[in-house]
């Protein structure tokens, strides 16, 4: 029968009356399996797409209705329908999410489907019916029976809305299945949520002032939250039923034994590490509450978990709290405390204790990590710090890094407020009206400038010309720079603006020069020479080395004697010489000069240059004006290759 046609409301002949607790699928399952057909042929004859019984259409409701002459406004109450809302449901007055109902799947319980076979009447199929707490995902446990329930997974995701079809095959080895699905202990959770869906609340119940959807995922993630802190991973049926109980038995009990939950969960992870992240205290409980940020029904347990996180746990600064960034935590530990004042963390110690904060658990000689103090008091604590900084925050200042801040130790342009020299400046503090004062003497005489192609400031001009910065601040305080900018608008540190070719003229004059060469010096007086040829050439004697303090690289290296390349470079010619020389490429070179037997001097694989002995290279052009000609060139080329005819010749007879 075509489905083009209007739907046909008439009654059945054969139907069964709509169950007080029966999801609107069920029913239609039902009445499918009292007249001896699938759900999927019923709606077929009836002209009813099976997909709009599916998506809770409310006229397909209303249609079923008819047919099975049950009570269109309790059907549809019964029924799971869509909301505006983007993958919401509505059941039975409560809104579920994604998470919240069954839609490929169905749990039952095999102590109720034997009841109803036996207290039913009709074909054994159609006895069984769909109880409406079964199509939640947060029930696992029958509250009648106290039995976990039992799941069944269609291969088509459409025959999860025939229940009585799916569980036919089932029916006979149904009391096999009760007797392995065994009794559990009473679960007051999941008769929470019958009675709920029931439409029943208890004053007395924290739970039934949130939505039900929000109320049985948050047992089950607190609970989870409590019983496996260390386990992030899918947990077992059992475990998640334990995990509901124990969260419904702390939820239920109001804000005030949440509080005492969460603060359980504060002490077990701080005895682990000190600053952690907020998932890694509040585990599922965190992520649920995370991943529902778009849903304001979860808003009073965020609330509640975020006033008493951000009071009771000293979190790291920037610290994302379901959504909310902490920038100022309520808390701090002594380590935070001595991290962000650049002391050792016995120094902070002492100042706490004789200000008589976390005293009890200093004294009991707890880690630095678990003592926990106010921010705001903390603060006043360290301030007597602040007329000094640590080499952190002395780096900061002045925008320079570890290396080059170690330098200007080392050279004496800082100095440690305690008359420590150079070393491990970790632990040392330094005067920040000394950095001030530093940064003005360097400023001293500046004009305002936009620095051109040929001017930088004074973090950058050490990379351009392979200095030291410590070199060039002393240039600018000796008052050695005849020229010195400042960034408009700017008066710190990084501010400063030097001449680049100046300051490289002093560099240079107050170096001593280098005597010899380094290796990418070599190619400077052998022309044409390959930088990566240098080292074979030493290792074939070719050229001699010895040591000398470079001074950019500021150490002893290994460097080429000047003489031995001079003495090379008289001895030897590259191709590439000749090729500049004579205005040839470098191939046309090496072949011009093998046509009249003149061969490299060194083997090209191995030096990775083509050289020849200068030498031979004059006696073989010697006389011959239009050598490197292109006509000459054609005849030598035509006199080589007869050569290597008659060679082969004569190897052949």
């Amino acid at each position: 029968m075509p489905l083009n046609r209007a739907p046909d409301a008439s009654p059945l002949r054969l139907r069964h009356a709509l169950k007080n607790n029966e999801v609107a699928t069920g029913f239609a399952s039902r009445l499918a399996a009292v007249n001896g057909c699938s759900l999927a042929d019923l709606l077929f004859h009836r002209g009813i797409l099976l997909s709009d019984l599916g998506s809770g259409d409310a006229a397909t409701i209303r249609l079923l209705a008819a047919i099975g002459s049950a009570d269109p406004d309790q059907l549809l109450h019964q029924a799971v329908l869509p909301t505006p809302q983007l993958r919401r449901w509505q059941l039975v007055g409560e809104i579920f999410g994604p998470d919240g109902i069954n839609r490929t799947f169905f749990r039952y319980c095999p102590h109720c489907v034997l009841e109803d076979l036996h207290t039913a009447y009709g074909p054994p199929a159609a006895r069984p019916w769909m109880r409406i707490e079964w199509t939640l995902k947060h029930y696992r446990v029958c509250h009648r029976h106290h039995s976990m329930l039992l799941a069944v997974k269609p291969t088509k995701a459409a025959d999860a809305l025939d229940f009585c079809n799916s569980l036919s095959p089932l029916l006979r080895g149904m009391q096999n299945h009760a007797d392995d699905a065994g009794i559990a202990r009473p679960s007051p959770y999941h008769a929470w949520i019958a009675r709920r869906l029931d439409m029943e609340r208890d004053p007395d119940n924290w739970l039934d002032t949130l939505p039900l959807r929000v109320g049985a995922a948050w047992c089950e993630n607190l609970g989870a939250s409590i019983l496996f802190p260390d386990r992030m991973t899918k947990l077992t049926e059992e475990q998640i039923v334990q995990a509901c109980d124990e969260g419904f038995r702390i939820a239920s009990a109001g804000e005030h034994a949440m509080r005492a939950a969460f603060l359980g969960m504060n002490k077990a992870k701080r005895r682990a590490t000190g600053l952690v992240r907020p998932v890694e205290v509040y585990r599922y409980a965190y992520r649920l509450l995370g991943r529902t940020l778009d849903d304001e029904g979860f808003q009073p347990l965020r609330k509640l978990l975020r006033d008493f996180g951000t009071s009771t746990m000293p979190w790291a600064e920037g610290t994302d709290f379901m959504g909310v960034t902490i920038d100022k935590p309520e808390l701090v530990t002594v380590t935070h405390t001595a991290l962000q004042a650049n002391v050792s963390k016995a120094t902070i110690r002492r100042l706490f204790s004789r200000h008589g904060l976390g005293e009890r658990e200093i004294a009991e000689g707890k880690p630095s990590r678990d003592i926990a103090v106010p921010r705001q008091e903390a603060e006043l604590v360290v301030r007597q710090l602040k007329r000094s900084v640590g080499y952190r925050e002395a780096m900061g200042l002045l925008g320079i890094k570890r290396k080059t801040f170690d330098g200007l130790v080392a050279s004496g342009i800082l100095s440690d407020c305690f008359g420590r020299g150079a070393g491990d400046t970790e632990f040392y503090r330094f005067s920040v009206d000394d950095i001030h004062d530093l940064v003005e003497r360097m400023l001293e005489g500046a004009v305002e400038v936009s620095p051109g192609d040929r001017q930088s400031d004074i973090v950058a001009i050490p990379r351009r010309l392979n200095a030291r910065i410590a070199e060039i601040i002393s240039l600018v305080l000796d008052g050695k720079v005849r020229w010195k900018g400042r960034l408009e608008g700017r008066s710190d540190f990084g501010a400063l603006v030097l001449d680049v070719d100046e300051v490289h003229s002093l560099i240079l004059d107050s170096r001593p020069s280098l005597v010899h060469l380094r290796n990418c010096d070599v190619p400077g007086v052998i022309v044409g020479l390959s930088k990566n040829s240098v080292t074979p050439l030493i290792d074939l004697d070719q050229l001699d080395t010895t040591t000398e303090v470079v001074p950019i690289a500021r150490r002893v290296s290994q460097v080429v004697t000047r003489a031995s390349a001079e003495a090379f470079h008289r001895n030897y010619v590259t191709a590439t010489e000749l090729s500049q020389r004579h205005g040839v490429n470098q191939k046309s070179a090496k072949q011009r000069l093998e046509a009249v037997g003149v061969l490299p001097a060194f083997d090209p694989e191995v030096v990775n240059t083509v050289i020849f002995d200068r030498t031979e290279v004059e006696r073989a052009t010697h006389g011959r004006d239009g050598f490197w000609a292109q006509s000459d060139y054609n005849l030598l080329r035509r006199e080589l290759r007869a050569a290597k005819r008659s060679l082969a010749t004569d190897r052949r007879t």
